[in-house]
């Protein structure tokens, strides 16, 4: 029993600091308002024991912020963002939401992602027609 109340509580401390790390490294990160300066994929085919064919996509946006320095942002999975964004644009990071870009509109875009679930809806909608999020405009 004394053993137990002795690990128990180091384990617990154990976890609960590799649990919080990776929301307070993302917490440290300061948003910053840039421009999308390049656009890179990289496909990557995997092969488990069965010979089952996995394919991995994973999207890089490098971005320039004001103060002239580079960001490169990775993501695997939904292409989304990636599809959405076009060199050139200027966007806002927020590392606080799921999808971290917000894309400043122009006149002649007729879409926005979501924030939240990375969907591409029209302009028309004020919210989300997958998760009901409203949209940041």
């Amino acid at each position: 029993m004394s053993e137990a109340l002795t690990y128990g509580p180091c384990i617990s401390l154990i976890m609960f600091i590799f649990g919080i790390a990776p929301t307070v490294k993302q917490k440290m990160q300061s948003s910053y308002i840039g421009t999308v300066i390049e656009k890179r994929e990289k496909t990557k085919v995997h092969y488990d024991d069965d010979n089952h064919k996995k394919v991995v996509t994973t999207y890089y946006i490098v971005t320039r912020d004001t103060r002239g320095k580079k960001h490169t942002h990775k993501s695997t999975g939904y292409g989304g963002v990636y599809s959405f964004l076009k060199v050139g644009d200027e966007v806002r990071y927020l590392p606080q939401f799921p999808n971290p870009f917000e894309k400043k509109l122009v006149p002649g875009d007729a879409h926005a992602c979501c924030s939240f679930c990375q969907h591409v809806v029209t302009l028309d909608k004020d919210t989300c027609t997958y998760c009901k999020a409203p949209i940041l405009k």
